[in-house]
Formats: C-alpha cells, sequence, structure tokens
C-alpha cells in the first residue's frame, strides 16, 4: 500500500504522519510506502526543528526529509491520499479531481467503517452545502437549520490535525499524539477489514504508537524521491 500525507508546507505535519505511519507499519509487519508533500510547499525546504525533535524523541530519524509540492506524479503514485484538514482536501481534489475517491483528511480515515459517523459527516456535507448555496443565492436559512448543524458538528470529532506552526515543542508533541491515535484508529480498522475478508482472523499484530518520548521500530528509509518537478512559490506552512 502506497500513503501520501499532505498538509501545506510539508514541513511540519505531514512530515511528522510520515515518519509516524512507518514506524507504526514496521512495528506491525505491514508492507506500506509512505511519502508526504504539501500543497504550498517550497521544494527541498528542511522540516522543522520541532518536528524533527518530536520524531526524534519516538525514534524516527527525520534525517533526508525535505518539503516537497504535491504533484501529478506523487498523486498517481499513491494508493491512499491523506490530508491534514478539509482545506487540504478540498484544495487537492480541486487541483487533482481523479484522486476524489482515494482522498480522506486523516481524522476520516479513522473512523472509516464507523456507521454512526459516516451518517453524521454525510449529513453535516449535505447540510453545509444546501445552508450555504442558500446564502449566496439569498434564500432564508432558519434559525432551527443552523442549530442543527451546530448540533452535528457537536457530535462529530474535529475533522482537523492542529497545526503546531509557530508554537512551542509541546505544541508540536500534541500535534504528533494527534496523528498518532488517528493512524493507529486507521490501521486498526484495516486490520479487521482484512482480518474479516480472510474469514476472521486478527489481522497484523502490533503495539500502540508511542507518543513523543517513547520508542517504535523503524525500517530502513522507503522513501523513494519521484521525478523532480517544479513546485509552487508559497511561504511554507505546517
Amino acid at each position: 500500500m502506497r500513503v501520501l500525507f499532505v498538509c501545506t508546507g510539508n514541513t511540519c505535519r505531514s512530515p511528522m504522519a510520515e515518519g509516524i505511519l512507518r514506524a507504526a507499519a514496521a512495528r506491525r509487519g505491514l508492507a506500506v510506502e509512505v511519502r508526504s508533500a504539501g500543497v504550498a510547499a517550497l521544494p527541498g525546504m528542511s522540516i522543522s526543528e520541532h518536528a524533527a525533535t518530536v520524531l526524534a524523541e519516538m525514534g524516527v530519524p527525520a534525517d533526508g526529509m525535505r518539503a516537497r509540492p504535491v504533484t501529478a506524479e506523487l498523486v498517481e503514485w499513491a494508493d491512499v491520499i491523506l490530508t491534514m484538514t478539509m482545506g487540504h482536501k478540498e484544495m487537492l481534489i480541486r487541483q487533482f479531481p481523479a484522486a476524489l475517491e482515494k482522498t480522506r483528511t486523516l481524522i476520516e480515515s479513522a473512523h472509516d467503517g464507523d456507521e454512526r459517523f459516516e451518517r453524521l459527516a454525510a449529513e453535516r456535507a449535505r447540510l453545509a452545502a444546501e445552508l450555504q448555496i442558500r446564502r449566496a443565492t439569498g434564500q432564508t436559512v432558519t434559525a432551527e437549520e443552523e442549530a442543527r448543524l451546530r448540533e452535528i458538528e457537536r457530535q462529530l470529532p474535529h475533522p482537523d490535525i492542529a497545526d503546531p506552526i509557530g508554537g512551542p515543542l509541546e505544541a508540536y508533541r500534541r500535534t504528533a499524539r494527534q496523528i498518532g491515535e488517528a493512524i493507529d484508529k486507521w490501521l486498526e480498522r484495516l486490520a479487521a477489514q482484512r482480518g474479516g475478508r480472510e474469514g476472521g482472523g486478527s489481522g497484523p499484530a502490533g503495539g500502540r504508537t508511542e507518543p513523543p518520548g517513547g520508542s517504535g521500530g523503524l525500517p530502513e528509509d522507503s522513501r523513494r524521491e519521484p521525478p523532480e518537478t517544479e513546485g509552487g512559490t508559497a511561504p511554507p506552512e505546517a
């Protein structure tokens, strides 16, 4: 399986997710190739110092990690694209419409197969789109409809991974924990789905993703560089 993580500048969240998934997959004995990129990345920039520190605390080396923009080649390479926020997801799909079916936020992926989550998420998307269209066309939106949308959003987990850019080291640790928990849930769901298809097997064994300060096995870095491309010029962010 080939997984591409996407954030803004490919210097904070997505490289941390790349390292965390690679370590988690190694502990579970999963054959996973992982890369990361940014929707507004400056090619060749180093990942942030705090992101590298958090990965080192987890036993995940960040040597050689450099920012790169999302390209058509990377999108085609990936079997699964996991974005850090809904905004990243929407930007990527607008630029690469063919990626629609394989692109999810990391939080969405952690809840794949959860019927209640999927039902509420679908209702939120439908209602939010409907209200947006009505506002744009000058139609009335009732207080009851707005209250219903807020209630649905209250019941759902926040769809975005927190952006630690500009914050202290502890903010990066919190973001890494959020990423690690979502990745664990996603891998557990994949294992359960595979076990069900194989007749009730238990799927790959393995421990939880360690929070910063813990340890985790890591295979030899399998990050293969894609073909050279020209990147964007937007300022890098996490």
